[in-house]
């Protein structure tokens, strides 16, 4: 669990420049078997790429990882990420989305983007959305790592799709986190080698109004509201009702 320091240095440099990495904050084992069960999940559903740009023509993407599996159930609350979104947000955020990507060799490079540019609200604004990037392999310049325009959240009005503009890398070792502000532009340049990029985690704040989310949470529901998880658990899915059992 991080330190009240860390968490402070995090959350500030979230609000200065739009991101901040959590280096080496997940287990080796948990990451070892991250990757071992989504190769399995692809092959077990035949995942191919989606036919559009933005997802990618060469990545793999594999949604609702939550009704996949029990290994998915600990992500949301991990003690040393989630402490950091509910800093950007704060601790009514709810569980968004959790999926995985797999970027492949030759993708086109992904439009620099927004995560919430259709939200209609005048910019800059308090965060209503905070995404998570979670590297089962490094993240380097030359195999495609996510790119991010530091400080670029602070801005009066989000990216014109699709044109150019100048990024960084957002290098880390496996095992790190990537943590950034909805209104960070960020996008994946074209991937180079295949890798995996692990997207454990989107949230929105819960405490704010019509908090979005993307995907079909039901199915999840079936496998991740039961009496063996923590209140925590039950609150970031957006069920107060944290003691009973639910099967949806």
């Amino acid at each position: 669990m991080l330190d009240p320091d860390t968490l402070a240095a995090h959350e500030e440099r979230i609000a200065r420049d739009g991101y901040t990495i959590l280096e080496g904050v997940i287990e080796r084992e948990l990451r070892n078997a991250l990757t071992d069960d989504l190769v399995r999940l692809e092959r077990f559903y035949d995942v191919t790429p989606s036919d559009n740009g933005f997802e990618g023509t060469k990545t793999v993407r594999i949604y609702n990882l939550l009704a996949l599996g029990k290994l998915y159930e600990g992500i949301p609350v991990h003690p040393n990420v989630l402490p950091v979104v509910d800093g950007v947000l704060d601790d009514g955020c709810l569980v968004s989305s959790l999926s995985s990507i797999t970027i492949c060799p030759n993708e086109t490079a992904q439009p620099i983007h927004a995560d919430d540019q259709l939200i209609p609200l005048t910019k800059p604004h308090v965060p209503t959305v905070c995404n998570t990037m979670w590297a089962l392999t490094d993240f380097t310049e030359a195999n495609g790592a996510t790119r991010i325009i530091p400080g670029s959240h602070l801005r009066d009005h989000s990216p014109d799709f699709g044109a150019p503009y100048d990024s960084i890398a957002a290098e880390m070792p496996a095992g790190s986190v990537l943590v950034w502000h909805g209104s960070l532009w960020h996008g994946v340049r074209d991937g180079r080698s295949r890798h995996r990029l692990p997207k454990p985690s989107g949230w929105n704040p819960g405490s704010r109004r019509n908090p979005r989310r993307h995907g079909d949470l039901r199915q999840s529901r079936r496998r991740w509201i039961a009496h063996r998880h923590s209140r925590r658990q039950y609150e970031v899915h957006g069920r107060p009702g944290w003691r009973r059992l639910e099967i949806w």
